[in-house]
């Protein structure tokens, strides 16, 4: 019996061991990764500031983004232009709306 508890105990220590070497070995590898911007997520930004600064985008130097104190985004609207000149509006009279 107490060889057996003893050789418990062994491969107890062990496993422990090796969890901890694993928790390290992430732990190491989260810290060194180095997070990578996104392309389009760059571009406009440069966009934005270029804007703000009455400059061109890719004149931008680390001297202007220091000025930058506030960016804002407005919001995009995307419209297709073939949508437009395909569907033309239907004008709606009261008669037409259903209660």
């Amino acid at each position: 019996m107490s060889k057996m508890k003893q050789s418990i105990k062994k491969y107890m220590l062990t496993a422990v061991i090796i969890l901890l070497l694993i928790n390290f070995a992430l732990f190491f590898i989260l810290i060194t990764q180095q997070q990578k911007p996104d392309p389009a997520s760059e571009k406009r930004i440069r966009k934005v500031a270029a804007i703000q600064l009455n400059k061109d985008p890719n004149e931008l130097t680390d001297e202007d983004f220091a000025k930058i104190t506030k960016l804002e985004f407005l919001p995009q609207i995307f419209i297709d232009p073939s949508k437009i000149l395909t569907s033309p509006m239907k004008p709606v009279c009261l008669s037409d709306i259903n209660l």
